[in-house]
């Protein structure tokens, strides 16, 4: 995997289970894969017979439709060998986790409200424009009071065009790391960034701080 990537995302950049999501089982059957393949090693069947082991090889497993696909990989004969991995510690760790996340939100060129604020400018006669930029299956699911538009945040580009550019747009996603990528997409799309608020902790934490009866998932 080192080979394929060889550099990490920077600490914090990739969602939490929590936030991204995750199926339970999932690690269950790749760990157990991965036992295999760890057993195959230690008793030589890759030293007789390379092509019955994983070594060297990328394999996808889709739960939906239980299939697998082994992706063709070319090598690199340039590519420096990876001999060593990080410390994984000290890049998973909270503190490394908290600094990126503080270097980033100094970075940020938009706001970020948290619910109980939207809420209560709301209650005074704030009117900005909601963008649900979680999947249109998630919307199913559970959305807030009102929402004026749904776009995955990877595809602001396909609807900036749409969005006012004389009104505040409250983003919000899960858990709000999403939204936070699609203010920052919105910003380099040409929008004024003291228009765009970040909803802090998403639809999961108005539930919570606001609208005990909306269902979590």
């Amino acid at each position: 995997y080192r080979d394929l990537f060889p550099e990490p995302p920077p600490p914090g950049a990739v969602p939490s289970c929590a936030e991204g999501g995750v199926l339970g089982v999932l690690p269950g059957v790749i760990g157990t894969m991965q036992a295999t393949e760890a057993i195959k090693l230690a008793i030589g069947v890759g030293e007789r017979a390379p092509r019955d082991t994983l070594s060297g090889r990328l394999i996808l497993y889709n739960a939906m439709s239980f299939r697998f696909h082994e992706v063709a990989l070319k090598p690199r004969p340039n590519a420096a060998p990876i001999r060593e991995l990080i410390d994984y510690t000290g890049f998973c760790g909270q503190a490394a986790a908290e600094e990126a996340q503080a270097a980033a939100r100094a970075a940020e060129r938009f706001a970020r409200i948290t619910p109980q604020e939207a809420n209560e400018r709301m209650q005074g006669g704030w009117e900005p424009f909601v963008l649900d930029v979680r999947t249109a299956r998630e919307a199913e699911v559970v959305s807030l009071p009102r929402v004026d538009a749904q776009q995955p945040h990877r595809q602001m580009a396909g609807i900036v065009e749409t969005l006012p550019r004389e009104r505040d747009i409250l983003v919000h996603c899960k858990a709000g790391v999403r939204s936070a990528a699609a203010c920052e997409s919105l910003v380099e799309l040409g929008l004024e960034p003291a228009r765009l608020y970040s909803l802090e902790g998403g639809i999961v934490r108005w539930a919570k701080d606001v609208d005990p009866s909306l269902p979590l998932y």
